[in-house]
């Protein structure tokens, strides 16, 4: 167990370094340049206009230096023309950055924002490619002032942004700042990539919050990524770095397993593992990801199995969802139908309720007719349709097995008729 923590130690600098830099360049990339909703504006001059497009033509000939030259010649003429001189500017920077002169770009974008012509959303993004830039030079004071100024503006601030804070934070090595601008960002983007979860998991890692790295790891899980065993492992160590023995034991069965198993009972074993050290959300995201991938095979019963994996991890959604694939209408299934039903009920969700509650009424015992009818009459009271409530209570009156239950009945629809 030390030699597989610290090797997934490594794993996680790797990861810090490598996926989270392949992550600034997807964010923050510079790409080729385009004047199609600039320079035709009216306020552009006609030769400001013929520079820009003959400096674009000779830098995707990728002749940059001749670029940067007639632009540094053109914007000295262009003392008071500010638009034209912040559009020159502009281009001006993504010359040096394709000539690979980043402080010149960092120059040149900085004069084009004070030249206070162009609109705040372009000035907000030269400032982001400025913070990149200075990531690059690794000044992540001078990143981290650009980001902070992005973000006193709320309205026009991305989910990107936060999460370029937290990056900058990682990397000045203050997790517990970074953290924050990490969380923001997830909850501002409702479908994370994976990356961005890496990223939280670094931060994690760090301040040694290694419970909530292993959830977050569960989340990436869910995701179901290309390489599901390394984060298996990942789960393996951050379970043994919290003292979780038994879970770690058990998610380091499943990796040993994983190295030469194609078995479905293998799969369903280890999964069994997983759920009985408390673990039936990873188990049911175990199996999942064993089916997406076509490495075991899904009838009902592993559907079933995967449903109350989920439904033990407390994720109802995803267990009813999961349920709604089988043959449900099936009496086999009726324990399924009650359970789900029950619970839609108490949780006042009336239409889905009826749904399983018409389902398992057709599949319980006479005993319970009368109770399940009733429960229908009452969705249907709460969702209004008082005709139909009607119906169903004199129905749950014919299976009335106590003259109690009939009082009860006949109560209900004296109050649903009055209505």
């Amino acid at each position: 167990m030390p030699d597989l923590i610290e090797k997934n130690h490594c794993v996680w600098k790797c990861l810090t370094i490598k996926k989270i830099a392949i992550l600034i360049t997807i964010l923050f990339a510079f790409t080729s340049i385009s004047y199609a909703d600039s320079p035709t504006k009216p306020s552009v001059s006609k030769s400001t206009y013929n520079i820009l497009i003959k400096a674009e033509k000779l830098n995707s000939e990728k002749k940059h230096t001749d670029a940067i030259a007639i632009l540094n010649k053109h914007i000295l003429k262009l003392d008071n023309e500010n638009y034209d001189k912040a559009l020159a500017l502009k281009l001006l920077a993504y010359s040096y950055v394709q000539a690979n002169k980043k402080q010149k770009s960092i120059n040149a974008f900085e004069q084009a924002i004070e030249a206070k012509a162009l609109s705040n959303n372009q000035r907000l993004m030269l400032k982001r490619q400025i913070s990149s830039l200075y990531i690059e030079q690794n000044n992540y004071k001078k990143a981290l002032q650009h980001m902070l100024d992005i973000l006193k503006q709320p309205q026009a601030t991305k989910s990107e942004d936060y999460l370029m804070c937290g990056y900058i934070y990682i990397q000045q090595k203050k997790p517990e700042k970074a953290l924050p601008y990490i969380n923001l960002a997830l909850e501002k983007n409702r479908k994370p990539q994976i990356s961005w979860l890496q990223i939280k998991v670094a931060a994690l890692y760090e301040l040694k919050k290694y419970n909530q790295a292993a959830d977050t790891v569960i989340n990436i899980l869910a995701i179901k990524p290309q390489k599901p065993e390394t984060y298996w492992r990942q789960l393996a160590s951050f379970y043994a770095l919290s003292h979780k023995k038994k879970r770690s034991l058990a998610i380091t069965e499943i990796i040993n397993k994983l190295e030469f198993t194609k078995d479905k009972k293998d799969y369903l074993y280890l999964a069994s593992l997983l759920n009985h050290n408390n673990l039936p959300y990873s188990a049911a995201a175990f199996l999942e990801v064993a089916v997406a991938k076509n490495i075991i095979s899904k009838d009902n019963s592993l559907i079933k199995k995967i449903g109350d994996y989920w439904w033990t991890a407390r994720e109802y959604k995803k267990a009813i969802a999961t349920y709604k694939t089988l043959p449900i209408k099936n009496r086999r299934y009726s324990e399924i139908t009650k359970r789900v039903s029950e619970t839609l009920f108490l949780q006042r969700e009336w239409k889905n309720a009826l749904f399983w509650l018409d389902i398992y009424a057709k599949n319980c015992s006479r005993k319970e007719v009368s109770i399940i009818l009733y429960r229908i009459a009452d969705c249907y009271k709460n969702l209004k349709e008082y005709s139909k409530a009607s119906t169903s209570l004199y129905k749950a009156l014919d299976y009335a097995s106590d003259e109690k239950q009939r009082e009860l009945i006949l109560s209900a629809i004296s109050e649903v008729q009055n209505r």
